[in-house]
């Protein structure tokens, strides 16, 4: 910790030292954590190791709407990018399921699990998961 707040003091608006310094919180303290990263961003909006931190801190913490949020504008930003499609989707499953039971949080996350399946044919087995939530999508529409 040292070594970020020296690195803070020499250069106050570093995203990446914010950024690692949140990173370094997230065992010990989660609201420090979220701070560091929101501060990294409020440094620099389209940094995305700091909003995809963020996403995760949130995604832990069960607070999927924000976690969507988040990976939202992750995906939104870098459309090709698999990783990104797929952690949304992921994340709007989980919203989905503890949080609203909303059909249209379901069929998002079929479309970003086909996207990911897309940029990335096989990545991490996205073809299941659109065969599971189509078949809870079914069972809800009958």
């Amino acid at each position: 910790m040292v070594f970020y707040n020296k690195g803070l003091e020499l250069e106050p608006e570093n995203e990446v030292i914010m950024n690692n310094k949140g990173i370094a919180f997230l065992e010990i303290n989660q609201k420090e954590a979220e701070n560091y990263f929101k501060k990294a961003l409020e440094i620099k909006p389209d940094y995305a190791t700091a909003r995809k931190n963020l996403a995760l801190l949130y995604n832990k913490a069960k607070d999927y709407s924000k976690s969507v949020k988040h990976f939202q504008i992750l995906a939104d930003n870098f459309p090709d990018n698999p990783s990104y499609n797929y952690d949304l989707a992921v994340n709007l499953g989980d919203k989905f399921y503890y949080e609203t039971r909303s059909l249209e949080d379901l069929e998002k996350a079929i479309k970003y699990f086909k996207r990911a399946e897309e940029l990335s044919p096989g990545f991490l087995k996205a073809e299941e998961n659109i065969k599971v939530l189509k078949e809870i999508k079914e069972l809800y529409n009958n």
